[in-house]
């Protein structure tokens, strides 16, 4: 099909421009030529664009999983499966209770903050009804006389030289909204600490 129109193409140039038939057959094959040579260019260059994009999305993949931290916490107490527990960074206390197969019918989850980012070795204790919870809820808040930052309680804040219940209140909220404290200095970006009271808690925390 394609050759007898190649034909009738060639033959009808013949007749407008008073060429000989050899030299329509030598324009006409130089064309078949350079078509069927863009043709296999194009073909050789196909593969290597869909590798290309290929590797692309492995690398991205690889980019996204790096940003994936994983993070451990023990979850124990008044939960049905106590034990320690794979999470990715930025899941939340809610998760870890879930994880551990939820709370038993004792549970206290008001004593909880579920909406608690977690951290990579925290300890979690959901305690039962009625059950003093001043030091063993968060588990990782203090370590020694020191309280750590990114597990401590309002009121374990609160313990500290001049941070009231206000100020204790902007600390978690800090810590929720912008994952853990990377360092005890970062304190000074919570509103109401400036650098006098830092002064006065930065040998009294830590993080972890």
């Amino acid at each position: 099909m394609i050759l007898n129109k190649l034909k009738d193409l060639a033959e009808k140039i013949f007749d407008e421009f008073y060429l000989n038939r050899g030299q329509v057959y030598a324009i006409g094959g130089i064309v078949v030529i350079l078509v069927l040579g863009s043709w296999i260019l194009y073909l050789r260059n196909k593969p290597v664009t869909e590798i290309k994009k290929i590797t692309e999305v492995e690398e991205s993949s690889d980019a996204e999983a790096e940003k994936t931290k994983q993070i451990y916490v023990h979850v124990c107490g008044a939960v049905k499966n106590a034990d320690v527990y794979e999470f990715k960074e930025g899941d939340r206390t809610k998760d870890a209770v879930a994880k551990a197969g939820g709370t038993t019918d004792e549970a206290n989850l008001d004593a909880l903050n579920l909406a608690a980012k977690l951290i990579d070795g925290q300890k979690i204790y959901v305690p039962k009804v009625g059950e003093d919870i001043s030091s063993e809820v968060i588990g990782t808040s203090s370590t020694g006389d020191l309280v750590n930052l990114n597990g401590a309680t309002c009121e374990q804040l609160e313990e500290l030289p001049g941070i009231g219940e206000v100020i204790a209140q902007r600390i978690v909220d800090y810590r929720q909204e912008h994952g853990s404290f990377k360092s005890a200095d970062e304190l000074m970006k919570v509103e109401g600490i400036g650098p006098k009271k830092f002064e006065s808690i930065k040998d009294k925390v830590v993080v972890n």
